[in-house]
């Protein structure tokens, strides 16, 4: 069931004030940062959520859309008339690694492109489609402007669906996917959403109009329709400009205990400039090289991002953003699916079947491994680092990459003499805390790694 909002009441809080003075780090140990800061960041929650959805009865304004070869269309969508929109539509492909395909059994999807079509109602554009990205903007917890760009008109018949996948990002700038849900009688369709081992179903199986919305990285399915038309138009959602005012309405008494561990690991450290030297936090959503900036962060990821950055400027901290890579070699043992070939597909791009969790070889005898920064961003997306080795006890969190599964995977059979050998690859964006006088340092270490090479 959607959810019924005011798309007018929209509204972000407003920055809390801290006194950085009134903080202090007595009594904690520097080898107990870890965990409580993991514990501590663990707790913060989004301030929107990876998906959502709203029912827009309230505030529909018919957009009086006309198909080329086919004219105006009256809205609610009827069969006929989905016919005739069906015949003016292609077949929507849909990306299989580098190759553009059509497979009916992966996706099948009438579409549309905005060339073909045209929205007559000037409401729509000036007053309807401001509410609804005013309200989406709110729910999914994003701090910039943003715009949603027309990318397809969709056309659902009965047994049509899309299966797993992942948006790609379409143009610069774009976070999201927002679907606007045309009145068309239908039973079906529903999308399920996840992310982070969460799942949404966002559902439009009825005439009423609605809209759905979910970030890029998140998977999502287009479930079968059983009966009727799901009939929609798709945005690229799009922030604009620089980083918005952020809301950060952790509890003062959080933002103090966030201060006092990382200064007491600070402390720690000019102490013992042998000891750890740097703490690396690892993001929820995943971020291209594009996006891996401040202002481009998601969700609870920005929130999180703002009151360490905040609390870093505080302390005589740095914080970067950067592209992690935990990298597994060993002996591995051959699986059933080695005869089958699948790939990774999203809706322009790469399509994620599900098979692809199951798909890679389990490594029993490991023989070298690897953790490092591959590339190394200010906040403002800046490059000032690439190929930074780091330590797993850098990573507050205790995380178990192969409980997820690797994000790529090399895979030699048996050669010879030689048994079976797998690589595995665990990619995530991260956040890095540097103590400011060991930057130089820190930014260096890819030079001084090379040079006892």
């Amino acid at each position: 069931m959607v959810d019924i909002v005011d798309l007018g009441s929209a509204s972000e809080s407003d920055d809390e004030n801290f006194d950085s003075d009134e903080s202090s780090s007595y009594g904690i140990n520097p080898d107990d940062v870890n965990e409580n800061l993991a514990e501590l960041l663990r707790n913060i929650n989004p301030l929107g959520s990876f998906a959502c959805s709203v029912d827009l009865r309230s505030a529909f304004v018919d957009p009086k859309i006309t198909v080329e070869g086919v004219g105006p269309i009256q809205l609610p969508l009827n069969p006929e008339t989905a016919q005739a929109i069906a015949q003016a539509c292609h077949q929507a492909p849909f990306g299989r690694g580098e190759e553009t395909v059509i497979d009916q059994s992966v996706r099948n999807t009438w579409e549309l492109n905005p060339a073909k079509f045209s929205i007559k109602e000037p409401r729509w554009n000036k007053e309807f489609m401001p509410r609804v990205l005013a309200t989406i903007k709110h729910k999914l917890g994003v701090f910039n402007s943003i715009r949603g760009q027309l990318y397809k008109m969709l056309l659902y018949e009965k047994g049509a669906m899309f299966k797993v996948h992942k948006d790609t990002e379409k143009t610069p700038g774009m976070f999201g996917t927002l679907v606007i849900c045309l009145p068309s009688p239908h039973e079906g369709g529903d999308v399920h959403a996840s992310h982070a081992k969460n799942t949404k179903i966002l559902t439009s199986s009825d005439c009423m109009p609605s809209c759905i919305a979910w970030y890029s990285d998140v998977e999502h399915e287009v479930k079968e329709v059983i009966s009727g038309y799901r009939w929609v138009l798709t945005y690229n959602l799009i922030a604009d400009g620089p980083p918005g005012s952020v809301s950060a309405t952790t509890t003062l008494g959080d933002r103090a205990t966030l201060r006092n561990n990382l200064k007491a690991w600070k402390t720690g450290y000019t102490l013992d400039p042998s000891s750890r030297s740097r703490v690396v936090y690892l993001l929820d959503h995943q971020y291209t090289d594009a996006s891996l900036q401040l202002s481009s962060l998601k969700s609870r990821d920005r929130r999180i991002a703002t009151m360490l950055l905040e609390t870093c400027d505080s302390l005589g901290l740095e914080m970067f953003l950067a592209s992690f890579e935990r990298m597994r070699m060993g002996a591995a043992e051959p699986n059933e699916s080695d005869d089958n070939e699948y790939g990774y597909y999203t809706d322009d791009e790469d399509w994620d079947a599900p098979e692809r969790e199951k798909s890679h070889h389990f490594i029993d005898d490991e023989f070298d491994s690897s953790v490092k920064l591959t590339r190394v961003v200010d906040r403002f997306g800046t490059e000032v680092a690439t190929d930074v080795e780091i330590d797993m006890e850098d990573i507050i969190q205790e995380h178990s990459f192969e409980e997820d599964g690797p994000d790529d995977e090399d895979y030699e059979g048996y050669t010879g003499n030689a048994g079976c050998t797998a690589t595995h690859w665990y990619r995530r964006a991260a956040l890095v805390i540097v103590p400011r006088e060991h930057v130089g340092k820190f930014l260096l270490h890819q030079f001084e790694s090379a040079a006892m090479l």
